[in-house]
């Protein structure tokens, strides 16, 4: 893995997004937990299950169990994507910027982001269903936008952009052999 001298400004930018990045990874399931466990009155009109309208009530700890699992699968893709991230941007703060590893952590926050595009519908069933047995109603929603289109459609760029920096980065390395 070769390194390249940084200006410090650039190295403190990548540290500090690192941190951001790891507050955010932390903070999105703690948020997710608050709101299945703590508000779980309001599953109800969580904009995926609306359209259902089912009574906003609360629900047994079993069901909000399953409506938190529901959520946590919707946004783990995007959490393991941060986490690529911050190895990213931890690499970048170590001067390894264009590398062979720093494209294979684009690379993989890219197929993060194109698997997440196809989890949001099965959440959305996931929630759908623990809320509406909470609730003693039985149904089933699945929520396909653009959004999810656009995400794989954004995934793909930037996966082309990881095999760009990737082939960039082993020239740059051969380069650097025969110079």
């Amino acid at each position: 893995m070769s390194t390249q001298r940084l200006p410090a400004t650039f190295a403190r930018f990548s540290t500090r997004a690192a941190v951001a990045i790891a507050a955010a990874a932390l903070l999105v399931p703690g948020a997710l937990a608050l709101y299945a466990f703590g508000y779980s009155e309001h599953l109800a009109t969580h904009p995926w299950i609306a359209s259902l309208r089912l009574p906003q009530t609360a629900i047994a700890w079993p069901w909000r169990l399953a409506a938190f699992a529901a959520l946590l699968a919707a946004a783990a893709p995007m959490l393991m994507a941060l986490r690529a991230a911050h190895g990213l941007f931890v690499g970048y703060a170590r001067g390894s910027v264009f590398t062979p590893e720093a494209a294979a952590a684009i690379r993989a926050i890219a197929v993060w982001l194109f698997v997440a595009a196809w989890t949001q519908p099965l959440a959305t069933a996931g929630l759908s269903l623990a809320v509406s047995a909470a609730t003693g109603t039985r149904a089933v929603a699945v929520s396909i936008s653009s959004d999810q289109l656009w995400l794989m459609v954004f995934a793909l760029i930037v996966w082309g952009i990881a095999r760009v920096m990737h082939a960039a980065a082993v020239m740059a390395e051969d380069h650097a052999a025969i110079v």
